[in-house]
């Protein structure tokens, strides 16, 4: 007889609904619980809600006093799933890309400064581990790596001539003042100082590097290409008046 029943009414919203709709129970007459699904998850979400502070306090307590079991079944299941876990979280990253990316900000701004001090701390009490495994994707990611910068350089040059211009300035032995890459930009978006030529234009030492000119931005002027070739490595107002 109880085959035959496909249907029950649910004890809390009276709604007569599939069997399918209700969870099961063994010990119940036909094998389900009183109330439906909906109802239980209602009746859930309120339980949680109103003991929230409690649950937290329980949590916190528990994984204190469970740190290393908690640890080292992370581990465990981490090594095990690793593949999985990673695929399923691209999976994720792709579909919910702009909300993942959203919620990261928050949480990096909810840090602060504490997350950077962490990282640096982290990084110099772990030297040598940080360096070996630069090492090892470097190697395994070469061409990757390689391109990626090319397509960074080409789309941020004022970044690259940063970077140049200031090494050069050391290796030379001259002192290399903090130019950021918005005044290269602007240097470089700008018409040649000589001819006048409408930029994108080089970014020129006045008093070359080679000569004991500075890397600060008093000593910075944008020249074109034939001119800056023209120019190479002579004072600005020697080779203005050849």
């Amino acid at each position: 007889m109880l085959d035959t029943i496909t249907t029950k009414t649910c004890n809390k919203c009276g709604e007569a609904k599939s069997l399918s709709e209700f969870y099961k129970h063994a010990t119940s007459k036909n094998g389900v619980r009183p109330d439906c699904k909906r109802c239980v998850g209602a009746h859930m979400r309120a339980y949680h809600a109103e003991h929230k502070a409690e649950k937290a306090a329980y949590n916190r307590e528990y994984r204190a006093s469970h740190k290393d079991e908690q640890s080292t079944y992370m581990r465990e299941y981490y090594v095990a799933n690793c593949e999985e876990a990673k695929a399923k979280a691209r999976e994720y990253y792709k579909s919910h890309r702009e909300k993942a990316k959203a919620k990261h900000r928050a949480w990096l701004v909810s840090k602060g400064d504490g997350l950077a001090a962490y990282r640096r701390a982290w990084s110099q009490a772990n030297k040598k581990g940080v360096a070996t495994s630069r090492r090892v994707y470097y190697l395994a990611n070469k061409e990757k790596i390689a391109t990626n910068r090319r397509v960074y350089w080409l789309a941020n040059p004022e970044v690259f001539a940063k970077a140049h211009h200031k090494r050069n300035a050391h290796k030379a032995g001259n002192e290399a003042f903090g130019v950021t890459a918005k005044e290269l930009k602007r240097i470089r978006t700008s018409a040649c100082t000589h001819c006048g030529v409408a930029g994108p234009s080089h970014i020129d030492h006045v008093i070359p590097v080679s000569k004991g000119g500075r890397h600060s931005i008093g000593n910075l002027q944008p020249l074109c290409q034939p001119c800056n070739s023209s120019k190479n490595n002579s004072y600005y107002s020697v080779w203005r008046y050849r």
